[in-house]
C-alpha cells in the first residue's frame, strides 16, 4: 500500500510513543484535556472581559459560532469519509480511545481550540493571552496525533474550517 504524506508522517510522530514516559504523559494531556482549558479559558476571559451585559450576548454568540462550524465539521465527515488511524492501521500505539470511529477529518479538537482563539483574537484578545492560546492550540492538534486519533491531514482540515469560519464572522458580523 502506498503512503500518503499524512500517514507517513503521523507514523513517524506516533512512533515515539513508548519512548519516554513523561512525553507520553504530557502528549495524553495535550491530546485530551488541553482543549478544555482553552474552552474555560475563553469563557472566563469572555465573563471577565466583557462590559455591562455584553457577556451573555458574547457568549451566545461564541456558542452560535460553535455550533455551526461543528454542523460543518460533520457534515465534511459524512462526505469524506476518512477513517482513524486505529481503523486503518489496527497495530498502532495509541494513548487516546474514541467513542466514535467513523469520523477522523476534520478534527474538531483542533477545530474548537483554533475557532475559540481566533474568535477571542477578532474581540480583543491581548497578545499577551492569545500567543500561549496558540501554542495550546497547536499542541492539542499534535498531541492529537501523538495519541493515535488523527492523521495530520485531520489536523490541518480543523486548523482550515477554523480559519474559514473566523473569517466568515469576521467578514459578516463584526
Amino acid at each position: 500500500m502506498q503512503l500518503s504524506w499524512s500517514h507517513k508522517l503521523f507514523l513517524k510522530i506516533n512512533g515515539h510513543i513508548g519512548k519516554n514516559h513523561r512525553l507520553d504523559l504530557f502528549m495524553r494531556f495535550c491530546g485530551k484535556w488541553l482543549v478544555y482549558f482553552i474552552v474555560l479559558f475563553i469563557f472566563f476571559w469572555i465573563i471577565f472581559e466583557s462590559g455591562n451585559g455584553e457577556a451573555v450576548g458574547r457568549l451566545w454568540f461564541f456558542v452560535k459560532v460553535v455550533a455551526v462550524s461543528y454542523a460543518i465539521s460533520l457534515t465534511i465527515g459524512f462526505v469524506a469519509k476518512k477513517s482513524r488511524p486505529e481503523i486503518e492501521m489496527p497495530t498502532i500505539k495509541q494513548l487516546i480511545y474514541t467513542i466514535g470511529l467513523w469520523k477522523s477529518f476534520p478534527s474538531d479538537h483542533t477545530n474548537l481550540s483554533f475557532l475559540l482563539i481566533f474568535l477571542a483574537i477578532i474581540f480583543g484578545l491581548s497578545v499577551y493571552w492569545y500567543v500561549p492560546l496558540l501554542i495550546g492550540a497547536g499542541l492539542v492538534a499534535v498531541g492529537r496525533v501523538y495519541c493515535g486519533v488523527h492523521y495530520p491531514r485531520d489536523i490541518l482540515g480543523g486548523l482550515f474550517l477554523a480559519i474559514a469560519v473566523s473569517l466568515s464572522v469576521n467578514y459578516f458580523f463584526i
